[in-house]
């Protein structure tokens, strides 16, 4: 595996991995491709996730993890967020979105409710970037610059993972929206 590798997992509809791991093994850069339920992770450097975001037509996402960790109550969720190096990633000027995924349902001592763990990333994402640099990002739900997402949560191993196309990307290749009649 190169230096300069990530790790991620490309999404992709049910019934579609197959077809997904071939797509992937053929683009120069992806390696260690493995199927998954609902698509493939894989190794690949910035610029071969970069040109798949653009050429690859089965995925839905491209996602790179960013980080992993484990946690026993849910503020240790915020603590893995906040040790992650998001200026790597995006400035504080760049609105962000999260969305977050759980599957199997935690082990923990209460209920963890979905929107109080996406809560706890953006704390974790708002805190890294006020110890690094003394300000925040903005969140924008409809409109992010930048998406940390879809986290997911499975057991008691969160993985928080960037999704690397841009907005202007989504949609693209799709069909043309049909004109009103």
């Amino acid at each position: 595996m190169p230096q300069d590798a990530l790790a991620g997992f490309a999404v992709c509809p049910s019934g579609l991995e197959d077809a997904l791991v071939q797509e992937l093994t053929a683009m120069p850069g992806f390696v260690s491709v493995s199927k998954g339920r609902g698509g493939a992770s894989f190794s690949a450097s910035a610029q071969a996730i970069g040109r798949a975001n653009i050429w690859a037509r089965i995925p839905t996402r491209i996602l790179v993890t960013a980080g992993r960790g484990n946690f026993r109550k849910p503020e240790d969720i915020r603590q893995i967020a906040t040790k992650i190096l998001w200026e790597q990633w995006f400035t504080f000027r760049q609105t962000l979105r999260i969305d977050l995924a759980v599957g199997r349902e935690p082990q923990l001592e209460k209920p963890l409710a979905r929107n109080f763990a996406t809560l706890l990333v953006k704390d974790g994402i708002c805190d890294r970037f006020r110890t690094a640099r003394g300000e925040r990002p903005s969140i924008d739900t409809t409109l992010p610059i930048f998406e940390s997402g879809p986290s997911s949560i499975k057991t008691n191993s969160p993985s928080i993972s960037i999704h690397r196309a841009s907005r202007y990307l989504k949609g693209a290749g799709g069909r043309p929206r049909a004109r009103p009649r």
